[in-house]
């Protein structure tokens, strides 16, 4: 049926030897091997969430352990289209459930301390995986990707693609960021999920996970850009700096 179908296949359209080829041809297991790990494997599986799971493993050096190094799960999801927008009908879009990216070779410092919700240092290729899910959108038609960041600085790391699909959301991560700015990434986003923010009135605020998008198609580029969109994602930023918005004390 279409269904086991679909589970062998990443997005309902790639194989898995389509998936290996993409991350050859966009130079990502080559920026793995640089940083020097060798034999690397990609595995391909249902995951527990019951979506295709894509892992790759390696070993840092011959006689290094395999380590776990990237786990990807993404699927194709309608999105309703945004409240105050003017779109028709539903967006279509490769929805992040997951992005692991870690190299458990390397150590946390005092210059790169854990970030909520990391067990080990990044890989620095998030830039890498989306230019590749940008291209898988652009070659099945769909309008963009999604996540709901779980963390602040997941939503900051983001920002400069990524937009919130509603734009009140965007206009509240714009009062957060104004607000926490001055403050290191990893300390800013424990603030935010600890819900340490309030307006003057002591009303408590803090990190929300919204829907986020990297538009790639015609109308949800629009939708960003718009005046609409422009206007209340202002209004809700300049209303909560008005309210106080301030790290709690």
């Amino acid at each position: 049926g279409s269904e086991s179908r679909s589970t062998k296949q990443v997005l309902g359209f790639y194989s898995v030897q389509g998936v290996e080829l993409a991350l050859q041809r966009y130079g990502l297991l080559d920026t793995i091997r640089s940083m020097g790990f060798e034999a690397l494997r990609l595995e391909h599986d249902a995951g527990d969430s019951g979506y295709p799971t894509l892992r790759i493993r390696g070993r840092m050096g011959i006689a290094g352990p395999m380590v776990l190094l990237m786990e990807l799960v993404v699927r194709r999801k309608k999105l309703p289209r945004p409240a105050s927008s003017q779109l028709e009908g539903n967006l279509e879009v490769i929805w992040i459930d997951w992005l692991l990216l870690q190299d458990p070779s390397a150590n946390f410092s005092l210059a790169r301390p854990p970030l909520p919700g990391q067990e080990h240092p990044g890989l620095g290729i998030a830039h890498q995986v989306q230019e590749l899910l940008v291209q898988a959108c652009r070659r099945i038609n769909l309008d963009g990707l999604s996540n709901n960041p779980a963390h602040y600085h997941n939503a900051l790391g983001a920002s400069r693609v990524f937009y919130f699909l509603e734009p009140e959301d965007q206009g509240r991560f714009k009062a957060l960021y104004t607000t926490l700015k001055d403050r290191d990434l990893a300390e800013a986003s424990a603030l935010a999920d600890d819900k340490q923010l309030c307006l003057s009135d002591g009303t408590r605020l803090g990190w929300e996970p919204n829907i986020q998008v990297l538009p790639v198609s015609k109308r949800l580029q629009l939708w960003v850009e718009s005046d609409a969109y422009q206007e209340i994602a202002k209004a809700t930023q300049d209303k909560l700096m008005e309210l106080g918005l301030t790290i709690a004390k």
